[in-house]
């Protein structure tokens, strides 16, 4: 096996770190690039060799910002011509720079580019492992694929012990190959798969969630917050006041961070305020589900970008809609924290709108509704399970399931929902589906560490490994 160079994108440092070291043991020369102070310190005593995107273009960066902006545009379009780098569509797919004004979106994603193409070019890079979350990892990927590098990335599978690897399309790797197979007969359904579908079938929590939800002792978490808070203070404060200066891959906004901490402890009280907003379920009421996203997330920034207003996306959604029918818009349980009360008051008066609590159960609402309406989120491969017609806005693995209809523009909304009035899906289409979306998965853990601590394990690092050097 030949020695890869490999460069991790320091973004999740307590698994990169351990990533990284089992790449050296195996013969292997990783590197990391870090985007920002607070980054660093958890980096600080890695034998890796690193870069430091701020430091590095610190002082370039404040001549950068004396310009005018016409040469900035000028110069982002002869990179993008150059690379085949969607600019627009990366810097509007960024939940940390998104507070910041166009200009120094545009420095960010210049001098990223130049950061990215120097570092891959200098040191013989073979693989760059990162996510696709954010601006940092966009750049990344694209500069990656002009230069004939591999990217390699994964993300949570949905199902324990599951990882799945997709592009920035939201395409599964490997799922429309075994999907044909199994269409065209050249796989067929073993024994093994039988057994595996009574698992599919069932509509459970994914894995994510179910160990979120765990729940820890108050005095516990009390205790464990202020050990970090304490002895991470002072480091952290200067890392945040060296942010705030060039402010990347990270939010430096101390105004969000008080309103998280206030939010947190309101929370009790809201939800005893807020629940007088959400309507009740009525049994004899037609309605098609959607479940509103939790935001910013790539989940809508880089997945489902023309649909980030929500608020306007539910509007033009009720409006495309067979009269008689409601839309049953169910808040998200995390975004419910930080939920203005004036959003949910808009919501409520869209005409054929129901709002729906985020406690109400979504199987429950699944199994009644006459469709789906995602754009991405799980409840789109929980309706497929429930044999429901659904209607994919967004980029995501599902919507190749050909029972699945991706919809292009509003209007073809109400034609998709009236056609699939008479037709009644194929069961063994169901089964080819679920089963391919299983078989393209990967072994490999990648819940919170923090509740899930077998994350961090050497078992599961062989796994990560192996996607990053084999996939």
């Amino acid at each position: 096996m030949r020695s890869e160079n490999i460069l991790l994108l320091g973004l999740q440092p307590e698994l990169h770190i351990r990533i990284a070291k089992r790449l050296k043991e195996l013969g292997h020369n990783p590197m990391f690039t870090i985007f920002s102070k607070r980054h660093s310190l958890f980096y600080k005593n890695t034998e890796q060799k690193t870069f430091f995107y701020q430091q590095e273009n610190r002082e370039v960066y404040k001549e950068y910002l004396k310009k005018d902006i016409s040469l900035i545009d000028r110069e982002i379009k002869i990179l993008e011509n150059k690379y085949n780098i969607p600019y627009h569509f990366i810097i509007n797919s960024d939940r940390y720079i998104k507070v910041l004004n166009s200009k120094k979106k545009k420095i960010h994603a210049i001098l990223m580019t130049k950061h990215a193409l120097n570092i891959i070019s200098e040191n013989s890079i073979s693989i760059v492992y990162g996510e696709l979350a954010c601006m940092v990892d966009l750049i990344y990927y694209f500069v990656a694929k002009s230069q004939g590098v591999k990217y390699a990335t994964f993300a949570h599978g949905r199902y324990t012990n599951k990882l799945t690897i997709d592009d920035v399309y939201g395409q599964r790797q490997g799922l429309k190959k075994v999907y044909q197979e199994y269409k065209k007969g050249s796989r067929t359904i073993t024994d093994y798969d039988n057994r595996l579908l009574e698992s599919l079938l069932e509509n459970k929590t994914p894995d994510y969630e179910a160990v979120n939800r765990k729940a820890e002792k108050f005095s516990e978490v009390i205790t464990k917050e202020l050990r970090i808070k304490i002895v991470r203070l002072w480091p952290n404060l200067l890392a945040y006041f060296h942010d705030r200066k060039m402010p990347v891959a990270i939010d430096y906004r101390i105004g969000a961070k008080i309103l998280g901490v206030l939010n947190n402890m309101v929370f009790p009280l809201k939800k005893i305020l807020f629940k007088y907003n959400f309507s009740k379920t009525d049994p004899n009421d037609d309605y098609f589900l959607l479940p509103l996203h939790f935001q910013p997330e790539a989940s809508t920034l880089v997945f489902a970008q023309n649909y980030v207003d929500q608020l306007d996306h539910i509007k033009n959604c009720a409006r495309n809609i067979p009269l008689g029918t409601y839309l049953y818009v169910k808040e998200h349980p995390s975004m419910y924290r930080t939920r203005r009360l004036s959003e949910l008051r808009k919501l409520k008066r869209i005409e054929n709108v129901k709002l729906i609590s985020p406690y109400e159960n979504t199987f429950n609402l699944i199994k009644k509704a006459k469709g789906i309406i995602t754009l991405t989120n799980t409840t789109g491969i929980e309706g497929i399970v429930s044999k429901k017609p659904v209607y994919v806005f967004g980029n995501v693995f599902y919507d190749i399931y050909d029972f699945a209809d991706k919809i292009s523009n509003y209007g073809e909304l109400y034609d998709k929902i009236k056609k699939n009035e008479s037709i009644a899906i194929n069961d063994l289409n169901l089964k080819w589906f679920l089963l391919s979306s299983y078989h393209s998965l990967h072994e490999g853990n990648y819940n919170n560490f923090k509740k899930d601590p077998s994350v961090l394990g050497m078992e599961n690092i062989n796994k990560c490994v192996q996607i990053i050097l084999n996939n």
